[in-house]
């Protein structure tokens, strides 16, 4: 089968092909952005609080952790975020397929559906939460951000850690006081 390269689908994959990279290539730079500024903010914050390999951070299931660590004082929350957070990635999955199966025309049970959906909003409300301790402990806006946070959808978390990063932690006195 003869192929005519001249076409002018061709000409229009030529022309929109080398947007869409530029574009795919402005993402992952943001993200990698986003990631480092974390991550910086994130170990600051935990070498400010005295916990050990804080420059573990950048491997994410550690700064997870770490993350944790710095929302709760006792020893179980920070092991429960983690293990809540590796179980919504691997539901998440599930559900981002399950949804990718419904556009194709498979058949989708509600309750599989409502399941994974609610796991969902949880997982969102407990990373906001944890996000909302950090904010608390290292400043004294942390309402607004916990609300910029998730009017952003959480895009707004790393700057709002790397902005606070150099504060002095509040003391549980100066708080209920």
């Amino acid at each position: 089968m003869y192929t005519n390269w001249n076409s002018p689908d061709a000409e229009l994959i030529n022309k929109v092909l080398p947007m869409l990279f530029a574009v795919l290539g402005v993402f992952l730079l943001m993200a990698f952005i986003l990631y480092i500024l974390k991550g910086v903010a994130v170990m600051k914050m935990a070498e400010k609080m005295g916990i050990k390999n804080s420059g573990l951070v950048f491997v994410p299931v550690v700064g997870t952790y770490i993350l944790g660590k710095l929302a709760f004082e006792d020893k179980v929350m920070p092991y429960l975020f983690l293990g809540f957070n590796i179980f919504s990635f691997l539901f998440g999955s599930m559900f981002s397929s399950t949804i990718l199966a419904v556009f194709s025309g498979s058949s989708l049970n509600s309750a599989e559906l409502n399941m994974l959906s609610t796991l969902q909003v949880m997982h969102m409300v407990f990373a906001y939460y944890v996000l909302y301790k950090v904010y608390k402990k290292f400043s004294d806006k942390a309402v607004v951000m916990t609300v910029f946070t998730v009017l952003s959808c959480g895009l707004l978390t790393p700057i709002f850690l790397f902005a606070i990063r150099n504060n002095e932690l509040k003391n549980e006195t100066d708080r209920l006081a």
